[in-house]
């Protein structure tokens, strides 16, 4: 008997299967302004048709913190907000439940601190 696989963060978890797989993504650039999230192939990462994209999970290492859904990468216009925070500037982990729906990507703003870059961590799975 084979037993399943469950992928995810903390008490979130899901069963392995050819539609769900769990991810990490990161912001690509140090410093203030807007950028989308990067894909493990360096890439701005959209959620892929058919797919919603849950983030699980976050550390940044920055003052100040808005993250969007937007369909426009590198941009918080006409995007809605969906996480803002003033940060202790510890890059310590925060575990978050944020849905971002396909073709969208996760755009992230910093507006204060030098040490700007940071990851997040989810689940990519069928809608």
């Amino acid at each position: 008997m084979v037993d399943a696989i469950s992928i995810g963060y903390g008490a979130n978890r899901w069963l392995k299967d050819a539609s769900t797989e769990f991810i990490s993504i990161f912001r690509p650039t140090n410093g203030t302004g807007t950028y989308s999230l990067h894909d493990t192939s360096n890439v701005d990462y959209i959620v892929p048709v058919g797919k919603k994209f849950i983030m699980l999970g976050m550390a940044f290492d920055t003052a100040e913190l808005s993250m969007y859904t937007n369909t426009t990468p590198d941009t918080t216009s006409g995007g809605s907000q969906v996480w803002g925070q003033e940060d202790d500037d510890t890059n310590s982990p925060k575990a978050t439940w944020i849905e971002f729906a396909a073709s969208n990507y996760v755009n992230v703003y910093v507006s204060t601190g030098a040490g700007s870059m940071g990851t997040a961590w989810g689940i990519e799975t069928t809608t």
